[in-house]
């Protein structure tokens, strides 16, 4: 008889403790779900990094001047000549992104949309690039809104859209 009790509560021990476990288990999974405030924070820092990235990256000075005037001169005048004149202004600015954009972004572990182009003519991109888990599209669709900015050149925008897609 006693033999039996002490199996018996053995058994309710086992199931007790994988109960617990599973418990545990549950809640980790579902963690995203159970607190969706951490989702939204994570959504609004990805959103800063877009507009804070671009932000500091329009005022980079490069080749005695900004990767803004880069930019505008990249799209309108192409007057602007670095290295001793061995590069233009756009070559110069797609060297400057992509070394800035290795150092950061893809350093970090980021998936990203990366588009600067006139706005009112979809064929004149200066700079695309995307990683495999970013669509390209009118907007960059990812898990975050854009950091999105747009420089006046008469009459045409230029338009610089950075979208983390992590």
């Amino acid at each position: 008889m006693k033999k039996a009790q002490i199996e018996l509560v053995g058994l309710v021990f086992i199931v007790l403790i994988l109960t617990i476990i599973m418990l545990f288990y549950v809640s980790y999974s579902f963690q995203d779900e159970i607190n969706p405030q951490k989702t939204e924070l994570k959504k609004y820092s990805d959103s800063e990094l877009s507009v804070s990235f671009v932000d500091v990256l329009l005022h980079t000075s490069v080749c005695g001047v900004t990767v803004k005037d880069l930019m505008i001169d990249c799209a309108k005048y192409n007057k602007i000549k670095c290295d001793s004149g061995s590069k233009t202004s756009c070559q110069k600015l797609n060297e400057t992104i992509t070394e800035i954009k290795e150092k950061t972004l893809d350093k970090w572990g980021y998936s990203y949309g990366f588009l600067i182009n006139i706005e009112e003519d979809k064929e004149f991109v200066i700079y695309s690039n995307y990683t495999s888990d970013c669509v390209p599209g009118e907007v960059i669709i990812g898990k975050s809104f854009p950091g999105l900015f747009y420089l006046g050149l008469n009459p045409n925008n230029l338009r610089i859209e950075l979208g983390l897609c992590t």
